[in-house]
């Protein structure tokens, strides 16, 4: 078994105990390695190439440019190097992480408080 799990969506819209597997399996998957590989998801492949692109020039920019979209830890936006340690979300104290990242997220709410707050 890798240490990285696969995960076919696809059974997820199936509902019932395929979509409890799934469930299950993403669980186990995020357990063992913090991340996982989907596939089966349904993202048309031309879209996913065009957000790879995009990305790609983004993170390409000088940090003075995407800084106009920095964010906190948590936020919607740009988070660059040393600004968080994901070490800490397992107890470990460990120093800033080296990625930066760009973060997106619904901006309306549902309604539902647990939903909303994250």
């Amino acid at each position: 078994m890798s240490a990285i799990a696969t995960i076919d969506m696809s059974r997820w819209y199936a509902g019932g105990a395929e979509a409890d597997a799934v469930a299950a399996e993403v669980d186990a998957g995020l357990q063992r390695a913090g991340f996982i590989v989907v596939t089966g998801h349904g993202v048309d492949t031309d879209l996913a190439a065009k957000v790879r692109a995009a990305s790609r020039e983004f993170f390409a920019l000088p940090d003075q440019v995407k800084q106009g979209y920095s964010v906190p830890v948590g936020g919607h936006g740009w988070i660059g190097p040393g600004a968080e340690a994901n070490g800490y979300a397992e107890g470990t104290e460990t120093p800033p992480d080296l990625k930066e990242s760009y973060s997106l997220g619904a901006e309306t709410a549902t309604g539902d408080p647990e939903v909303d707050r994250i």
